[in-house]
């Protein structure tokens, strides 16, 4: 399997992955996260949903049902784009939705490929 980059969308500069976990009083989901994103690195996704247009869910089996969601700019990248929990996971999906559309505008005015 071919290893992953895995970089973090922070608009604005903000870091939301770090305050999320900084803010997650779990240890045991806190580790199934980063133990996932070491899973995803080496190219083991595991449990993941389409949700179209190339966005992502990954649901982690702990806590409060915590989700991530990405997407794949390229065959060995992954962009994180936002996290959340069963509880919050309609509105985590707009978001994460509202990122990818931007990051895409963002490389498509740069004149990026997508």
């Amino acid at each position: 399997m071919a290893l992953h980059e895995i970089t973090i969308y922070q608009p604005q500069g903000r870091n939301w992955f770090q305050e999320g976990m900084d803010s997650l009083g779990d240890r045991i989901a806190r580790a199934a996260v980063l133990k996932r994103l070491a899973r995803i690195r080496s190219g083991n996704f595991g449990q993941v949903k389409s949700l179209g247009e190339g966005l992502w869910e990954v649901k982690l089996d702990v806590g409060a049902g915590y989700r991530l969601h990405f997407f794949k700019p390229s065959e060995t990248a992954v962009m994180l784009l936002w996290r959340g929990s069963k509880r919050s996971q309609r509105a985590d999906i707009r978001t994460a939705r509202a990122y990818l559309r931007r990051y895409r505008e963002d490389r498509k005015f740069n004149g990026d490929r997508l």
